[in-house]
């Protein structure tokens, strides 16, 4: 399920009230969804060494940062 939609399940679910701040994390982790998605499936290990040239790269991930009630848990 995309982030987005889960989101907007919850909230009309649960009744929650949706918040501008929660839905710029729901946009950027929609998109760190959409990259970890993007990126070709891992090589066995053999594989990977004796094809150095197409080493995966990382997918920068999000640290989410607030005050007590924020809704960093939801």
């Amino acid at each position: 399920m995309e982030i987005r939609a889960a989101y907007e399940a919850s909230l009309r679910r649960d009744g929650h009230v949706e918040d501008p701040a929660q839905l710029d994390v729901v946009a950027r982790l929609a998109d760190l969804q959409a990259r970890i998605a993007a990126q070709r499936p891992r090589e066995g290990r053999l594989r990977a060494m004796l094809s150095r040239s197409r080493i995966r790269q990382p997918v920068r991930g999000l640290y989410l940062w607030g005050g007590v009630g924020r809704g960093k848990t939801f």
